[in-house]
């Protein structure tokens, strides 16, 4: 079968062999210009083998420190996130589409995907009156940043979803921007800046390189390597059905706290929260939305009960700054007129794992029984239910 490679005709040369080089070298650096020419990153990142071949993601994919044991890989591309996600595949006739947003603990740190927030939603069977079923997508994802769902909502609204349901918590209003995924996606921010009001400072993050040799392969080699990996690990998401490593044993967040009123620098002296939380990201959350209801829920998280309780409700947040946020979040949602339900009291501690805002399976499992009274009440009765008064 190989008899021309391994027996030419011809001995091969060097002259031969240069030529092979040269010309190969000449093809190489031809496709890397149409590359460049084209820009071709965006159509390549929501190209997917997931959904058509094997399974899509129940949550978006998050790798951690170890690729080996997660299956899932940290990414930066938020389109080839997505797309591998479920809600990328066709919508359903009989679909009421619910997709939900958050930190870690609504991606479900510690936990199988299967046992999430939106897994454990949709196995409850919620169906309106009009025949839909409630099928819930967790797009939550580690960290609190606002500003990184609002670019999740500006591509997931491609997908069609009927409601979003937003988790945020106190923290997630100081619009930190100091993560690759928020850095590596210049381009949306001044989108959702110039087209929706955004008031964010990007000053201080460092340009994408713009000149030729970083938009050809060579240049795109580690987004290309990116996207390659996400969809070679969805090979062993479909086979094994794992994408997050889970330690044997989980700590637990501590009941006795510091005698610390701090929150990062602040202190309640010096600070007043209406100053340093910035609710205008809700504003463009609404404005991206259009019609469809836009829900925000202050997280549930666990209250310590032992020592300088008095002074801090958990590891994360003192007292002040806390009640000072709900006052002030309860107040702008009633003047704007945003749907908002105060869930933060909404749990007890023995659902909580190591942080005050991780949930154990019992804890999300409650969690989704309120969701699903929520979402059923606003569609037929209009109002958010009896958690949320």
């Amino acid at each position: 079968m190989w008899n021309w490679l391994t027996n030419p005709e011809k001995p091969y040369t060097w002259e031969f062999i240069a030529r092979v080089l040269i010309k190969g070298i000449g093809l190489f650096l031809v496709f890397n210009v149409v590359f460049a020419v084209l820009s071709p990153m965006d159509v390549f990142s929501r190209l997917t083998l997931y959904n058509i071949v094997f399974a899509g993601r129940e949550r978006l994919p998050y790798g951690g420190n170890d690729f080996t044991q997660s299956h899932a890989i940290t990414m930066n591309n938020i389109p080839a996130m997505i797309a591998s996600h479920q809600i990328a595949r066709p919508k359903m006739n009989d679909e009421f589409r619910v997709v939900i947003l958050g930190n870690s603990g609504v991606w479900g740190f510690w936990l199988p995907s299967n046992q999430t927030l939106g897994p454990q939603l949709n196995h409850m069977n919620y169906q309106l009156t009009d025949g839909r079923r409630i099928i819930a997508y967790n797009l939550a994802y580690p960290y609190p940043y606002l500003v990184r769902d609002l670019i999740f909502i500006d591509e997931i609204m491609q997908y069609q979803p009927d409601m979003i349901i937003w988790f945020v918590s106190a923290t997630s209003f100081l619009g930190a921007l100091d993560t690759p995924l928020i850095t590596s996606n210049l381009d949306e921010l001044r989108h959702l800046m110039d087209n929706y009001g955004l008031m964010i400072d990007i000053d201080k993050i460092p340009p994408l390189p713009t000149d030729f040799y970083s938009q050809t392969i060579i240049g795109k080699r580690a987004e290309l390597s990116e996207l390659l990996r996400n969809q070679l690990s969805g090979i062993l998401w479909n086979g094994l059905a794992i994408d997050h490593n889970i330690p044997n044993v989980i700590p637990t967040t501590p009941n006795d706290l510091p005698d610390d009123d701090k929150w990062y620098s602040f202190t309640p002296s010096q600070t007043v929260v209406e100053d340093i939380l910035s609710f205008n990201f809700v504003d463009v959350g609404y404005k991206l939305v259009g019609d469809i209801p836009l829900i925000l829920i202050t997280q549930p998280m666990f209250i310590a009960t032992g020592a300088n309780s008095d002074i801090r409700y958990n590891t994360d947040l003192p007292r002040w700054l806390f009640d000072d946020y709900r006052a002030l979040f309860s107040k702008l949602a009633t003047q704007n007129s945003w749907l908002y339900c105060d869930l933060w009291d909404a749990l007890p501690n023995e659902f909580y794992t190591d942080t005050p805002f991780h949930m154990n399976a019992d804890g999300v499992h409650e969690l989704s029984l309120i969701m699903g009274k929520m979402i059923t009440d606003y569609i037929e009765l209009g109002y958010l239910g009896q958690e949320c008064e």
